[in-house]
């Protein structure tokens, strides 16, 4: 883990974010715009390839209302709505995270957890989803904007 040039001591701690590493320069700019005496830290990639950002404990409610206002703000961006940008919470075995990505189109997808598309409509989403995934894969139809998406993600085995 490696946190900002000019830190020191041990890196900092608590996750705020996983991000899409298309994005990681702009997240890690609205990090330090947002908070310029906080430390922040970049995981390694996990299996999707997002990159976990951390800073220093504790995060108080405030500063994670400062942060959550912060993102709403950059997902409002032309350049972060004209690529589908998208925020959301995943629940999973390994606890409760935030993720800040960009849809992988169709044809770029390689597998993992991600929101894939656009596709012209629901049907287009769920033929797609039934060519390509297979268990423990599942995913659910979502309308993005104007667009339809097929959320890749592990089922529950126990459903």
């Amino acid at each position: 883990m490696s946190g900002d040039p000019g830190a020191s001591g041990p890196p900092p701690a608590l996750e705020v974010l996983r991000v899409d590493p298309r994005l990681l320069d702009v997240v890690s700019s609205l990090f330090w715009a947002t908070f310029p005496d906080r430390r922040l830290g970049r995981a390694e990639p996990d299996a999707d390839g997002r990159v976990a950002l951390t800073t220093d404990a504790p995060w108080p409610a405030a500063a994670a209302e400062r942060w959550r206002t912060a993102l709403d703000e950059l997902l409002r961006q032309p350049f972060a709505r004209a690529g589908g940008a998208y925020l959301r919470e995943v629940r999973d075995r390994a606890g409760r995270r935030e993720e800040l990505a960009l849809p992988l189109a169709p044809d770029a997808y390689r597998g993992g957890a991600w929101l894939v598309g656009p596709f012209r409509d629901a049907s287009a989403a769920d033929a797609w989803a039934g060519r390509v995934l297979r268990p423990p894969w599942v995913h659910d139809v979502h309308r993005h904007g104007e667009d339809w998406y097929a959320d890749v993600f592990v089922g529950d085995p126990q459903a």
